[in-house]
């Protein structure tokens, strides 16, 4: 899986909690039986579901069009603070950033 393309695994985990309880209606299936999540999986779920709706809120927010650079080079510290492994993907010299000078330029407003 691409690292970026988390906002199509926020849907999919969405989508299984919606139809979690559903799941649980289902009769005793062997086969079935293998691929149900345990309790504890079930509270990875719900733990990694509210870390990507934090994501999911920040890029809807981005796409306002009231959202600046600066704003959003603010949003990206306020990230990297809370989730340390972003950095890689965030920082001003990440290897994503095409033109340094600017993006510095960017960072020091």
């Amino acid at each position: 899986m691409n690292a970026t393309r988390w906002s199509s695994v926020y849907t999919m985990v969405l989508r299984y909690v919606d139809i979690r309880t559903f799941i649980a209606l289902i009769d005793d299936d062997a086969d079935l039986d293998e691929l149900r999540l345990s309790t504890r999986e079930d509270r990875e779920v719900d733990l990694l579901l509210a870390q990507l709706e934090n994501f999911d809120t920040l890029t809807l927010a981005w796409q306002r069009d009231t959202m600046f650079l600066y704003d959003v080079r603010i949003v990206f510290e306020a990230v990297m603070e809370d989730y340390p492994q972003a950095a890689h993907y965030l920082s001003r010299s990440a290897n994503i950033v095409q033109q340094p000078n600017f993006e510095n330029g960017v960072c020091k407003i």
